[in-house]
């Protein structure tokens, strides 16, 4: 990584990036998406909060039943 803070792979991108976050412990992260053949790093996002894992919503949202 580009600086010596804490990192960690998170998840995949695709078949070939990997979705790696530095920082933590109580600090901002930043997102980075790493060529698994080369560990070339290219910056996502500067400073995000951590969160928790969600489900992804469903294309098209499901139909409402009517009352």
């Amino acid at each position: 990584m580009p600086d010596e803070r804490r990192s960690r792979a998170v998840g995949w991108l695709d078949r070939k990036h990997v979705l790696v976050v530095t920082g933590g412990c109580g600090q901002q992260l930043d997102l980075y998406s790493v060529d698994a053949a080369s560990l070339e790093a290219q910056l996502l996002v500067r400073g995000v909060d951590a969160a928790s894992v969600r489900r992804a919503e469903q294309l098209p949202p499901p139909r409402c039943r009517p009352r």
